[in-house]
């Protein structure tokens, strides 16, 4: 616990992968432990490890002595909760519907994101492995995809059908949580599209955009907005 007493005196290192897509950090493991870090304002330098872009120790917070590890003790957050240097969730992790809205982005959420990440596999390449030698980079990623799509049962034969069902049942349990709908929207302007003019999260550069096209996953948060606003006419509709 002593690294939990000097935290304030401490200075901590989060390493996590590169930046883009306008992001301080374009991986989806290593965004929530800086955000996380941002809401709890914890001081921290952000660094980038390059060399290692399947490891799974990455994102990982050290200070000193101290290091947290993405793979040991349930992960960076939980480590710093353990180890008594922040604890955002103290006051809600007994509440019913904290929990109930923790369990769905923890499963459901994560598994879109791992699916619209690795099944198409563009967005991926660019945040792991651009800086290997194409021939290294390629095997890594084939290797993970067929590790996902293992993970999430997909196979040649039920591609389509599990895109299919996962959209389905993913829509209808986002829009039973309007207000996670709306503070996700109000996250995007806080830490994203006024970035540039915020002194507590660094612009980064957007990639360009790519001029091809490819069938690939939906667009998770375009279908989920969609849906929403669909539904808000049709309530609308059956009110007049």
């Amino acid at each position: 616990m002593e690294e939990g007493v000097n935290s304030e005196r401490d200075e901590y290192t989060l390493v996590a992968r590169k930046p883009g897509f306008g992001l301080p950090t374009a991986c989806p493991s290593c965004l929530p432990v800086y955000i996380y870090l941002k809401f709890a304002q914890l001081p921290f330098l952000l660094d980038f490890n390059c060399t290692y872009p399947d490891s799974d120790q990455i994102p990982y917070i050290e200070s000193g002595d101290y290091v947290a590890y993405n793979n040991e003790n349930g992960g960076v957050i939980e480590s710093l909760k353990k180890d008594g240097i922040v604890d955002l969730d103290s006051e809600f992790c007994s509440l019913p519907e904290w929990i109930s809205t923790k369990a769905m982005v923890s499963s459901w959420l994560e598994d879109a994101l791992m699916y619209e990440l690795w099944v198409d596999g563009t967005s991926a390449e660019k945040i792991y492995y651009n800086d290997l030698p194409w021939l290294i980079g390629k095997v890594l990623f084939l290797k993970q995809v067929h590790s996902v799509k293992q993970c999430l049962g997909i196979t040649k034969d039920n591609d389509e059908q599990k895109e299919e069902e996962e959209t389905s049942v993913l829509r209808t349990k986002l829009l039973e949580h309007g207000n996670l709908v709306k503070y996700a929207e109000k996250l995007e302007l806080e830490l994203i599209e006024a970035g540039s003019s915020s002194s507590s999260v660094p612009s980064f550069q957007t990639d360009p955009p790519t001029s091809s096209s490819r069938r690939g996953p939906p667009n998770w948060s375009k279908m989920l907005f969609t849906s929403r606003f669909k539904a808000q006419e049709q309530t609308q509709k059956a009110k007049d």
